[in-house]
């Protein structure tokens, strides 16, 4: 095996650059390329077989993801939900932990 992900004389034809990656993850569903992406923004997508994973190469990110609030915030309606909906969400696709996202 050769070359990246055993890929052998690969030649890019077009490259795009998209500001939002939501636009570039339409972009490989409706068939205009590859995209790299962050596996729980399209484990929905896979699942559901609107795109493939051609290799199992994963990309660590270099530093975690936080969330921040001011001390104020839990006196605003409907963001403690908020709070619950978000870590909940954070923890479904990548098999988190509570320890890993600590609240």
């Amino acid at each position: 095996m050769g070359g990246i992900a055993g890929c052998d004389d690969v030649e890019i034809q077009d490259t795009f650059i998209f500001s939002l990656s939501s636009l570039v993850i339409e972009a490989a569903i409706s068939g205009n390329g590859i995209a790299l992406a962050q596996r729980a923004m399209v484990v929905d997508d896979i699942s559901a077989g609107r795109l493939i994973v051609p290799c199992e190469i994963e990309l660590k990110l270099s530093s975690a993801y936080y969330l921040a609030w001011d001390n104020t915030v839990f006196d605003k309606p409907g963001t403690r939900n908020f709070h619950r909906w978000i870590l909940g969400a954070a923890r479904r696709p990548l098999g988190c932990s509570l320890e890993m996202v600590a609240v």
